[in-house]
């Protein structure tokens, strides 16, 4: 008789309470309006996203492959998210893009790391016209207050290339950071 062996079928389970999961984390975080700078982010949208951060963080961790469109009792997953903070003045994500490939990453925190934790951290921030982080703030961490120090820490090393990028795109940025073990 074949069957699944019971480690198969507790990753197979794992993978469909994630999935689950992730979807309605998808439908909680598109309840909320975009907010049109910084100060105005509600508190819950950011935690919602960072909610739905660290759902994708545990797939990444367990090696759960995402995927377009999951289902889970009739919902479907939204494969982009709305921006947290519109963009204004006729600016988009692809005007103002910045290369963030070299820029330090934040560090997985050891105790955190030697636990097995996942986290996500989402900041906000504004850019000087010489390109370093000012005015940064966490709009969402979970779990609270475990990672968002290593977060700033890096950026607080950050210099972008911002020549040529107009003034708007400096403003109002938001950062996502995912903390994946294995």
């Amino acid at each position: 008789m074949l069957g699944i062996s019971s480690e198969t079928g507790s990753r197979v389970r794992r993978a469909e309470t994630y999935h689950n999961a992730h979807v309605i984390a998808d439908h909680v975080a598109i309840l909320f309006p975009t907010a049109k700078n910084l100060d105005a982010v509600d508190p819950l949208a950011a935690k919602a996203r960072a909610y739905h951060g660290i759902i994708r963080a545990l797939m990444e961790s367990y090696d759960i492959k995402s995927e377009k469109e999951w289902e889970f009792e009739g919902l479907t997953s939204v494969a982009n998210l709305p921006d947290l903070i519109e963009w204004q003045d006729g600016l988009t994500e692809e005007l103002c893009k910045i290369d963030f490939s070299g820029l330090r990453v934040p560090d997985f925190p050891i105790d955190m790391e030697r636990v097995g934790w996942t986290g996500a951290v989402i900041t906000g921030y504004n850019i000087t016209p010489e390109g370093y982080v000012t005015d940064k703030r966490i709009l969402g961490e979970v779990p609270k207050e475990l990672f968002s120090h290593t977060v700033f820490e890096a950026m607080d090393k950050w210099k972008m290339d911002v020549d040529g990028l107009d003034p708007g795109c400096l403003k109002n940025r938001t950062f996502t950071v995912l903390f994946v073990f294995g």
